[in-house]
């Protein structure tokens, strides 16, 4: 018994390590757009792609979320299996109208903007490097 307590706190850091380090750990910028609103389709035509390529350097996922029409957003479940971000994201803001951008660590929304998607980016980057790879 005695071996037995002594190999598990030898162990323990390492599952402490594997704790720090999981996914769930992970930053996440959102885009949420509508296909029919035009500040949306300028950003993911002319910055999306910027904005992947500066998650893959400093360690972030990018999930774009786009629907047809904007007159959808009001309807509980339109963005699908994420629709329930969104609608966590909406607590922080004014109101929910797109473009959305936010950002989640651990799974929660920890900031959210209006059309700022700049912002949303540097938060993104800032927590990442805050975060254990």
């Amino acid at each position: 018994m005695r071996r037995m307590i002594l190999l598990f706190l030898m162990l323990l850091p390492s599952f402490a390590a594997v704790a720090v380090t999981s996914p769930n750990d992970a930053v996440t910028f959102h885009f949420y757009g509508a296909y029919d609103c035009p500040p949306c389709m300028k950003f993911k035509n002319h910055h999306l792609a910027d904005v992947v390529k500066n998650g893959k350097q400093h360690g972030f996922e990018v999930k774009a979320n786009v629907i047809d029409y904007t007159s959808d957003v009001p309807v509980l479940g339109s963005y699908g299996a994420t629709d329930g971000l969104l609608r966590q994201a909406g607590k922080q803001l004014r109101f929910t109208y797109p473009p959305v951008f936010f950002v989640t660590q651990n799974d929660q929304v920890v900031a959210a903007y209006l059309g700022n998607w700049k912002t949303a980016q540097q938060v993104a980057i800032r927590l990442s490097a805050e975060t254990p790879q």
